[in-house]
């Protein structure tokens, strides 16, 4: 049996975890200072918390404090620190008993990357066709409607050992497992393609696919997406028919539909209804791992969105660790973090409001919260 199905993930968010040295003007969409030497000095407390497993969002060279504008998939962000402090982090993880599992951004990269930057200024690029472009130079596909992240062309053989080899080098220096993000964006034989040789080289890691379609992609984005059924899916909201679709592929499926069903059970006041809703979470399982979650950095924080209610949220938290899947607690949600205003469609950064600085402060962590979930994770991993 994997590692996978004992684990509990805790998510962290490199930038805003530990290693700032001030917290002021967090709200803007900057590097704060958040660094790898950070999650080390921070083992010891997620280690007391309980978790296992850690996923954290990307560390490769890149112009985005969040990490996903990659602009050198083999290197190490100055901001975050060094390949030697990844290397000691995997070490310390482990040597607590720690899994640790880093997120891979296959499906674009930056518009700053140089091999795009080659590909739109010389019609005869080697790279042009690492991108796909509608009408070269300024009409190519990118991620979503996003043009500062253009798509990579996975169909290019060069590209996808590009990609291979950069997980490959990652993977080799002693990390568990990979998240691929955006994994719809990619088609099953590239995802294949790239996964088969990883598995034969590191039998004992493993691959989580972060798969979601929601109503809010608009149809023309749609065509940018590769997964069977995704017209289907996006119309019906057939998520059970998107994750199956990963069974045999991947090894686990982050989870949200689960994520949403659990808000709506935190959210209605009918017990009749609650029923209904766990009926429906119980139903909700395949041939594929779940990674289940109340919130992460995409999303606003769950105590925010059950109206800072902490009981409605411990009740949700029970629930999501007694579900016969795998569960993963954003930084910050065990101590009581939430945020004071929703995003909003009008500002593109305004999911930084879910991604504030870890309290590290005694005084305004939730104590009892954060008491309560130590006991979560113990009631899970003694049974």
């Amino acid at each position: 049996m994997s590692w996978l199905e004992d684990a509990v993930f805790y998510q962290i968010f490199i930038d805003r975890f530990a290693g700032f040295k001030t917290t002021d003007n967090w709200e803007k969409p900057d590097y704060l200072g958040g660094n790898i030497k950070g999650i080390i000095s921070k083992l010891d407390y997620i280690n007391d918390l309980g978790a296992n497993a850690i996923l954290i969002t990307p560390f490769n060279k890149g112009i985005a404090y969040h990490g996903y504008h990659i602009t050198d998939f083999y290197g190490v962000d100055e901001h975050f620190g060094t390949e030697a402090d990844l290397k000691y982090l995997i070490k310390e993880a482990h040597d607590k008993g720690i899994r640790i599992v880093f997120d891979f951004v296959p499906n674009h990269c930056s518009n700053k990357h140089p091999y795009f930057l080659d590909a739109i200024n010389d019609k005869n690029s080697k790279y042009r066709d690492w991108f796909i472009f509608e009408s070269w130079p300024n009409d190519y596909q990118c991620f979503s409607r996003y043009k500062e992240l253009p798509k990579l062309n996975l169909g290019n053989k060069e590209v996808r050992q590009h990609l291979l080899g950069s997980a490959r080098k990652w993977l080799g220096i002693g990390f568990d497992g990979v998240r691929i993000d955006h994994i719809v964006g990619i088609s099953n034989d590239n995802i294949k393609a790239v996964i088969k040789p990883l598995r034969e080289e590191f039998p004992e890691a493993v691959f989580i696919g972060e798969a979601w379609i929601t109503r809010n992609v608009k149809l023309r984005e749609m065509k940018l997406l590769h997964t069977p059924y995704k017209y289907l899916i996006w119309l019906f909201q057939w998520n059970n028919r998107l994750y199956k679709n990963y069974a045999g592929i991947l090894d686990g499926i982050l989870d949200f539909e689960t994520a949403q069903l659990l808000e709506r059970y935190a959210t209605s006041g009918s017990g009749k209804y609650k029923s209904q809703i766990v009926k429906k979470i119980v139903r909700h399982r395949n041939v594929i791992s779940h990674i289940t979650f109340l919130d992460n950095h995409d999303m606003e924080r769950f105590l925010y969105r059950c109206g800072d209610d902490i009981n409605k949220l411990k009740k949700v938290a029970t629930l999501q660790f007694l579900l016969q899947a795998i569960p993963m607690i954003y930084y910050g949600t065990e101590i009581g973090m939430s945020q004071t205003k929703p995003f909003s469609p009008l500002n593109s950064y305004s999911d930084i409001l879910a991604r504030e600085p870890m309290w590290w402060e005694k005084p305004k962590q939730n104590s009892k919260l954060l008491d309560f979930y130590k006991n979560l994770i113990k009631k899970r991993s003694s049974k």
